[in-house]
């Protein structure tokens, strides 16, 4: 049963210390078999590592989310620059220079992925 997971010594003990948790406070852990103790164990893995997929698929939204705004700030300014036509070019170019500077710092040290 618990063969079929993939989990490190550090999910086990994690999962084995919330079931001790659990068991304490209601005095169960020696009542149940070993299959049902093995059982609960996995239970609580299964649920740690469905709430780390969850973490990564919103980290994943948000980044796409992310990606599609400065997209769409790009084609602003860009059409800015197009009806500007080279009135405030240089404000524009320097505001670009600190926009570029804000995306890669935003792009290199948020994702999580």
């Amino acid at each position: 049963m618990a063969d079929d997971l993939e989990w490190s010594d550090a999910d086990r003990d994690a999962a084995k210390r919330a079931w001790n948790a659990i068991a304490d406070e209601f005095n169960q852990w020696d009542a149940l078999s070993l299959e049902e103790a093995v059982s609960w164990i996995v239970s609580f893995a299964r649920h740690r590592m469905a709430s780390t997929e969850s973490l990564r698929a919103e980290n994943a939204r948000l980044t796409e989310e992310r990606d599609a705004l400065v997209e769409a700030a790009e084609y602003l300014i860009g059409q800015f620059k197009k009806v500007s036509r080279g009135v405030a070019v240089r404000d524009l170019d320097e505001a670009l220079g600190a926009y570029d500077s804000a995306i890669a710092k935003v792009k290199g040290g948020t994702d999580a992925r």
